[in-house]
């Protein structure tokens, strides 16, 4: 059983694409995901959208209160989505094809429904890998602290990182070793015209494209590029980026799903993650959340002296959304199996080669190999 993130992630790609490294020929993988439409764009109406270029923290809780009444349409019981909701759709699939036991590999989002599933049937389950688990029940101050810790980190380091022509340079006479504040302030500043030609590049979706970047190195020479763009007028190329994080998701699953699996603020004011704009925008993100109802999950519990499986956890200490220091705070992830710790730098250590190999060569054989 195969989940590689989300919610709101259409799979289907996934499944045809992911996950490298399983021998097909021996394995039959079972994928499935949070996305009702693959079509691309998620936005749930105008506020969303408004939601999107204008989010300050002066208005930006009154926009997501706006955002969350439009997302929030056939919202039904807090736990129709969400990470339990699909733990018991998985056990009735599990069921329908007569499957004793099966493998599972979690990646991001993922993992919470593997969190879920593992706490109520963990005698179904040989072996499961949680690569970079979102941790249920963390609190959000925690969880809040420890991702804009790390996320300052890694941008501070890609801001040194970027050597393309506008970035190496001297800007507003600060050396070339900058701070992501020091680049971020250089772009805004230019006032680039983005979308249509007709908008201004907003605060908010610069922090977006940054957040994107910094989830894996794969993202950093584009984003290079884009900060490059951005500081000779044209902010466009950050402006898809900030697109592409916040409305390719499927939002209405995105909030049914979050809203109910994490421990988060009731009141809109506290999302406001504090100075940091890239605490501030990954926390602000979820400012929808108060229109919805918070989820308890079912007070289920596996069967006394039910078997354990093998679990591995694979956290990294810079991870910007889901960082080994958070995770040690988790309630149920330190009971379930051993963690294996790296230095990667972005979200899921399945991006990394070596990682990847260890975890198929788990699944494989069983074997402890981190």
């Amino acid at each position: 059983m195969y989940h590689p993130g989300g919610p709101g992630i259409s799979a289907v790609t996934e499944l045809f694409n992911s996950p490298p490294g399983i021998d097909f020929d021996q394995h039959s993988v079972l994928s499935w995901d949070g996305a009702t439409s693959g079509d691309g764009t998620g936005a749930c109406g105008i506020d969303t959208i408004k939601f999107l270029t204008e989010r300050t923290p002066q208005d930006f809780a009154d926009l997501g209160q706006k955002a969350g009444d439009e997302c929030k349409d056939g919202f039904g019981s807090a736990l129709d989505v969400g990470a339990w909701a699909a733990a018991d759709e998985l056990e009735t699939i599990r069921g329908a094809l007569g499957i004793d036991q099966f493998d599972i590999l979690s990646i991001s989002y993922g993992t919470a429904i593997a969190e879920a599933y593992l706490r109520w049937h963990p005698e179904h389950v040989r072996r499961a890998v949680l690569d970079a688990p979102i941790g249920l029940g963390l609190k959000w101050a925690d969880r809040i602290a420890a991702v804009g810790s790390v996320s300052s980190t890694l941008a501070d380091e890609m801001a040194s990182a970027c050597d393309t022509d506008r970035c190496a340079a001297e800007l507003n006479g600060v050396a070339p070793d900058q701070s992501y504040e020091t680049l971020r302030a250089a772009v805004l500043a230019e006032h680039p015209s983005v979308g249509s030609g007709n908008l201004e590049l907003s605060p908010v979706v610069l922090d977006q494209a940054t957040l994107l970047a910094i989830h894996g190195r794969d993202y950093w020479p584009g984003w290079a590029t884009a900060i490059d763009e951005g500081l000779n007028g044209d902010g466009s190329a950050l402006w898809n980026a900030g697109q592409h994080i916040y409305l390719d998701l499927d939002r209405q699953i995105y909030y049914r799903s979050l809203c109910g699996d994490l421990d988060r603020p009731s009141d809109a004011a506290d999302y406001n993650g504090g100075p940091d704009p890239l605490v501030f925008a990954y926390a602000s993100d979820l400012a929808p959340c108060v229109r919805f109802p918070s989820g308890t999950p079912p007070q289920q519990l596996a069967a006394e002296g039910a078997p354990q499986p093998a679990v591995e956890i694979y956290v990294s200490t810079r991870d910007p959304l889901a960082p080994s220091v958070m995770l040690a705070g988790a309630p149920f992830l330190s009971t379930l199996g051993r963690y294996c710790q790296s230095d990667h730098p972005g979200h899921t250590s399945y991006a990394d080669p070596v990682a990847r190999a260890a975890i198929i060569a788990f699944l494989e054989s069983g074997q402890p190999d981190c």
